[in-house]
């Protein structure tokens, strides 16, 4: 569930700074210059708010993704120039999320796909040494971990952008 949220508040950062970014009174940044194609049905059922349909048509046309590391921060940094520097904060979001992925979709056993996901996440205090077969299993105090270096990244994504785009987020 921390990996659904955390995605979850991702993608609203990025959707409230698109609406920011497209206000007359926000600076100048790259989303501004992002082509869509719209028909005339589409603006006639936006026309009572467009600019808060912006965001979901941008991640639809341009198949963003905030499933994972790399995609977010390739996304804010694309958009927005709002750079995410890879920390060790930043290492066990990684870890989280590639585990889920693993616990979802392979019944919590260890792959090579995630030992080599994770290889570049270091340092970091979650799971340091993952096998391949290993049962995952993640303490309370691991999960707290997590879920407190995914709540500073978002802070940090959160504030990052909103300095750019001039707006609270």
């Amino acid at each position: 569930m921390l990996v659904s949220y955390f995605a979850s508040s991702v993608s609203d950062i990025f959707r409230r700074a698109t609406v920011l970014a497209v206000a007359k009174t926000a600076p100048q940044t790259p989303i501004l210059d992002e082509e869509l194609q719209l028909t005339v049905a589409d603006l006639r059922s936006a026309a009572t708010d467009l600019p808060a349909s912006i965001p979901d048509r941008l991640i639809v046309a341009k198949s963003l993704s905030f499933q994972d590391m790399q995609s977010i921060a390739r996304t804010f940094k694309k958009y927005f120039e709002v750079d995410m520097a890879k920390t060790p904060t930043g290492n066990e979001v990684i870890v989280g999320q590639a585990c889920r992925h693993v616990i979802v979709h392979t019944g919590g056993v260890v792959d090579d796909r995630l030992v080599r996901q994770v290889s570049g996440a270091a340092p970091r205090v979650v799971k340091p040494k993952l096998s391949v077969g290993e049962v995952l299993q993640f303490s309370p105090e691991e999960v707290e971990l997590v879920a407190k270096a995914m709540g500073s990244y978002i802070g940090d994504l959160s504030r990052k952008t909103s300095e750019r785009v001039g707006g609270s987020i």
